[in-house]
């Protein structure tokens, strides 16, 4: 039209607005369908359509000359077409905001809902302690799910009863005494169904609540309570009470059944935790017993040594300290010292108990003894660690002495060490073919054989030791070993 003189578009004009009249009408009924299928916002457009629609077919009608005291309309229509879709598109995008809101909303408390399960998990792994664990399980409740109380009621598996275990936000003392039934109770129900048990009119409907004065003190009006199952097994039931009406939500319900979950998972790994620390202790325990039998056991075939393995393992220790030694190196230190001598037991008794000097080839079977020891300590995994003074504590600073003939430093701290305690023992205790030391000649030996028989720190620091507790002491401590 805008290349051709005006006359074609005069002559074509009615024409076109014939056919913007059936366009807009074909459009209104198009709209007609929308707004009968409730298409959102298709009633606002069939508005602005059905006012633009009259006005263009106005227009025409005025055109033709088919019609007349009226005047043309078509850009109210226009006007007012656009003002529908301006008003919808800001509904659409208010709608739009809204609903971002919402899920910015849900992303956050998901986020913080996140949290509390991280915090879950952290308290299992960090937490041996059955009570911190359950503590830290409610308070999340409490915090994320909006309520006033919450408790855990463990199941005892022998009676199928669930008991009271742990509990925050009462204000009296509530559920402390209490022992229920499956099926027995809210929680009793909770813990045969698979499904939360939910009470939004506590207040009326209390069941067997009412029972205590306490309770009824409390002023809940909504309950909760899941089932803690875990490895298909049923471990209690998480409660929670609320003092205001509450309306519960999808969400709120699948939070509660996470939370429930993690729970369940914390619970079964606590006391799996407690299991293997009592575990550990009692294998301890009894490395312990074997430990201190091998010890007495020796003694005992040893008459003149009796006592002795725990006397020198105590002095040992003292002298240990000294150097620094502490925690399991020292707990090695000592089982070190009660079994040094325990290659012994695989040295003849003629030999063993000889009453007097040994010969040089009886000598030559006694100094197996620490390679008795070894072989026989190293089979043992507790004890692999323990084997520097049962292997070594008659080698000698100079490398004169067996079975490997070490020199200085290359002997282990703990064998050097005890080679002075062992020294002193020696020479502070009667035997059959002599008669103990005095202990001031004791010192004096021990002093001149640092530097040769003895590390000179480890002689020094024991001489120190000797003065600063006194002889009194040392020599009740101390008892003879068999050379």
């Amino acid at each position: 039209m805008l290349s051709t003189p005006a006359i074609v578009y005069q002559r074509f004009l009615h024409w076109y607005e014939v056919f913007l009249l059936v366009a807009g009408v074909y459009m209104l009924g198009v709209m007609v369908a929308a707004s009968i299928h409730r298409t959102e916002g298709a009633p606002i457009v069939l508005a602005g359509m059905l006012v633009l629609v009259g006005t263009a077919a106005n227009d025409v009608l005025l055109s033709v000359g088919l019609i007349e005291k009226t005047s043309f309309l078509a850009s109210y229509g226009v006007f007012f077409y656009i003002f529908a879709q301006s008003f919808q598109l800001s509904v659409v995008f208010s709608k739009a905001f809204r609903e971002v809101e919402g899920l910015s909303d849900n992303l956050m408390q998901k986020n913080r809902e996140l949290e509390s399960l991280h915090t879950i998990d952290l308290a299992i792994a960090s937490s041996t302690d059955l009570d911190r664990v359950l503590d830290v399980i409610l308070t999340q409740a409490m915090a994320q799910l909006g309520v006033d109380a919450a408790d855990i009621l463990l199941l005892e598996a022998d009676n199928d009863t669930l008991n009271f275990a742990a509990r925050t936000g009462f204000r009296t003392d509530a559920l402390l005494h209490t022992r229920l039934r499956s099926g027995e109770g809210f929680a009793g129900r909770a813990l045969q169904s698979e499904w939360a048990v939910i009470v939004s009119d506590l207040d009326r409907n209390a069941e067997g609540f009412r029972r205590s004065p306490a309770f009824a003190a409390e002023g809940f009006f909504f309950y909760a309570g899941r089932r803690l199952t875990v490895k298909g097994r049923r471990v209690g039931v998480l409660e929670l009470y609320r003092r205001s009406p509450f309306r519960h939500y999808p969400s709120w319900e699948l939070f509660f059944a996470n939370l429930a979950g993690q729970a369940a998972v914390a619970l079964d790994n606590s006391t799996l935790l407690r299991d293997m620390v009592r575990a550990n202790e009692e294998l301890l325990a009894a490395n312990e017993a074997t430990i201190e039998g091998w010890a007495e056991a020796l003694e005992l075939r040893d008459r003149e040594t009796e006592g002795h393995s725990r006397r020198v393992s105590s002095l040992t220790l003292d002298l240990a300290m000294r150097f620094g030694i502490s925690g399991a190196e020292l707990d090695r230190v000592r089982h070190g010292a009660l079994l040094h001598d325990i290659g012994k037991m695989g040295v003849p008794d003629s030999i063993l108990l000889k009453p007097g000097p040994l010969s040089s080839e009886e000598f030559e079977v006694m100094k197996r003894h620490p390679v008795i020891a070894r072989d026989l300590l190293s089979r043992l995994r507790f004890m692999e660690k323990s084997l520097d003074i049962p292997y070594s504590h008659h080698e000698k600073w100079d490398g004169s002495g067996y079975p490997c003939g070490l020199a200085g430093t290359a002997i282990p701290l703990p064998a050097r060490l005890f080679a002075v305690v062992d020294v002193w023992d020696a020479l502070s205790s009667d035997r059959p073919y002599r008669a103990a030391w005095p202990g001031e000649r004791v010192l004096e030996h021990i002093e001149s054989l640092a530097g040769s028989h003895f590390d000179p720190e480890a002689a020094e620091v024991f001489l120190g030791l000797a003065q600063g507790q006194g002889r009194a002491r040392l020599g009740t401590l101390l008892v003879l070993e068999a050379p």
